[in-house]
């Protein structure tokens, strides 16, 4: 730090002219550390990196890192508990730098992208060039145009839902630090293509899409998907809730009643041609994660989702492990037959091989 007084005395510098962010405190292997981030006038930034010595009860400073940047500020974006560095480059455009000096660009558009007609069409309205960052709150902050305008911008992307974050958090334990922010990213990727919408599974679902992209795991839907006959009658409507249908199958009071047409199920199944080496410990972390919710009964609804997520990824590289969760919960994958009927079939995708069984 003498180095950096230094420099600003010979070059009469004012403190107005030098901003300093501090961003991405938090636990690692190496013990609890923060960057500290230091922008000069020539759209120069410094970070050094801190790290809490608590054997001498002092700070660590290392060699600092350079990045360009014509403004800078800490803001809670991606995560809910840690603090990204908000930077605007000389083009004008924005990043955001997470997981430590991981860069992820960022692209203003406005907040209602479509038309106020009743055509209902999208029209997305991009935002770009950025000159400068004004009254940084938390995950807000106003931002100046190069034509004079001023924005007011919420950044606030960490999931709502408290799965998603804890199955990142957990994934995070096990992936080296480069495929975790690959997650992350994709997963942020995908969920702003849905304006960041916080509907019931939602956010779940596409983060379970983006750990199949990261893992190389296509999905595969064994069943033709035909197109259902529309109907307005009540019964036919019931049919298509979200309970599956073969629960009702031994219930006496329905033993003499003509039940609806079972829907085209949308059920999928994963397969790879190389199994990537990153299945099991991912596996382990989500399989631990579950007994964890299991014992809470109020994450019922959050166990519901997991499960069939570690059923799809244990049958590739440990079968038995489905076996124990379709035990504990019989009708969490509705590919599998119900004990009372043998009507259904099932298809399971294990070490890249269909097996069929025979009926």
């Amino acid at each position: 730090m003498s180095r950096l007084y230094a420099r600003s005395c010979r070059c009469r510098l004012s403190t107005k002219d030098i901003s300093v962010a501090l961003f991405d405190q938090r636990d690692t292997a190496t013990g609890y550390h923060s960057l500290l981030a230091v922008c000069l006038p020539e759209a120069q930034v410094i970070v050094f990196s801190i790290t809490m010595d608590d054997d001498k009860k002092s700070f660590l400073v290392k060699s600092p890192v350079t990045l360009e940047a014509a403004a800078i500020a800490s803001i809670r974006a991606t995560r809910a508990d840690v603090w990204d560095l908000l930077a605007v480059k000389k083009d004008g455009s924005l990043s955001l730098f997470t997981h430590g000096l991981h860069e992820l660009r960022i692209q203003l558009r406005l907040a209602q992208p479509w038309n106020g007609d009743s055509s209902e069409s999208s029209q997305v309205v991009s935002l770009n060039h950025v000159v400068a960052l004004k009254h940084v709150c938390v995950s807000s902050a106003y931002m100046e145009m190069s034509d004079g305008k001023v924005y007011f911008a919420r950044m606030d992307m960490s999931p709502s839902d408290p799965l998603v974050t804890q199955a990142m958090q957990i994934i995070a334990l096990v992936l080296p630090e480069d495929q975790a922010f690959d997650l992350h990213q994709k997963f942020l990727e995908l969920w702003s293509q849905r304006y960041f919408r916080t509907s019931l599974g939602l956010e779940f679902q596409e983060f379970t899409l983006a750990l199949f992209s990261l893992l190389d795991l296509k999905l595969v839907y064994p069943f033709k998907h035909e197109e259902s006959i529309t109907s307005s009658s009540v019964w036919e409507r019931f049919s298509a809730l979200t309970t599956s249908n073969r629960s009702f199958d031994d219930d006496p009071a329905l033993k003499r009643l003509k039940l609806p047409t079972p829907p085209t199920t949308q059920h999928y199944f994963l397969f790879t041609l190389n199994v990537n080496p990153l299945l099991a410990p991912v596996l382990y972390a989500l399989h631990m994660l579950a007994e964890d919710l299991r014992l809470d009964v109020l994450r019922y609804e959050s166990l519901m989702l997991l499960i069939p997520l570690i059923c799809q990824i244990a049958h590739i590289v440990r079968p038995e492990w489905a076996d124990y969760w379709k035990r504990l919960c019989p009708n969490i994958m509705p590919g599998w037959p119900a004990p009372a009927t043998t009507r259904q079939f099932a298809i399971l995708v294990r070490r890249n091989v269909l097996i069929v069984p025979q009926v």
